[in-house]
């Protein structure tokens, strides 16, 4: 059997698009035999939904099998798994909009994948099963919409420093003093690390060093990218050393290893 991918997409409502990174997407595909993929480790918060069997996630020295689910922020990658008739639909919320709309504290969540169903802020079984019973993609895209759009009447806002900490990791790409952030803020560094993991999953330089590793993977992606020591120095790394010990971490891996492994174009 040769390998098949279907992928189709559709824009949040308007009310959502603060919340939720980008489109949701639809996808099912079809493959010989099961494929493991690397996701390395990430800010933003993906939330799947299976509609088809269960994935094998390996996080963190832990394999769950698991059918709908949500990943934290994370400084740590994993291996997904699926069947070799897999079929899901993706949604990935920034983390200001996952603390907004779950109802959870984010630290809570980083660093891990956790059911769906364990997470009690929106009706997912409910929501999951519409889902199974919808018969196109456009129709599945609506029941998100109706669901999550529900849930705005309860969000709550997050802290303005948390956001303005935020605001200014993302403006510099994480290379603003954690430092002088504090200062700017009024909080001591303690108080700085307890709100910001609440509300964002991880510490903020830890943050700060997985926003600048997500820029350099994105500027790695590109057709014709720099040589990873051009890319290691525009994104902020000391030299190419510094880089390598970030993938290590990150993408539980090097950087020749994570290329040969991504899909040709």
């Amino acid at each position: 059997m040769d390998s098949r991918w279907e992928m189709v997409d559709a824009l949040p409502a308007p009310a959502l698009r603060p919340y939720v990174i980008g489109r949701y997407v639809g996808w099912v595909e079809e493959s010989p035999r099961p494929q493991p993929r690397r996701e390395l480790a990430t800010l933003r918060v993906p939330i799947i939904i299976n509609l088809g069997p269960d994935y094998l996630i390996e996080m963190g020295g832990k394999r769950d099998h698991l059918a709908s689910f949500l990943a934290g922020v994370s400084s740590i990658p994993a291996l997904v798994t699926g069947s070799v008739r897999s079929a899901a639909l993706q949604l990935d919320l920034s983390p200001l909009g996952a603390w907004a709309l779950l109802g959870v504290p984010l630290l809570h969540l980083s660093n891990r994948v956790t059911p769906l169903e364990e997470l009690p802020a929106l009706a997912w079984p409910e929501l999951i099963a519409r889902l199974h019973e919808a018969h196109t993609w456009d129709a599945r895209f609506d029941l998100l919409d109706m669901y999550l759009s529900a849930r705005l009447a309860q969000v709550r806002q997050p802290d303005t420093r948390v956001t303005h900490i935020w605001s200014s990791l993302q403006a510099s790409n994480g290379q603003v003093s954690i430092e002088a952030l504090a200062r700017e803020t009024g909080w001591s560094r303690k108080q700085l690390f307890v709100r910001f993991r609440e509300q964002i999953g991880i510490a903020p330089k830890v943050a700060a060093r997985v926003m600048r590793f997500e820029t350099l993977v994105s500027r790695a992606s590109q057709p014709t990218p720099k040589t990873w020591t051009e890319l290691a120095m525009s994104c902020g790394y000391f030299d190419q050393s510094h880089l390598n010990r970030d993938f290590a971490e990150f993408a539980g891996t090097t950087p020749s290893a994570w290329l040969s492994e991504r899909p040709a174009p």
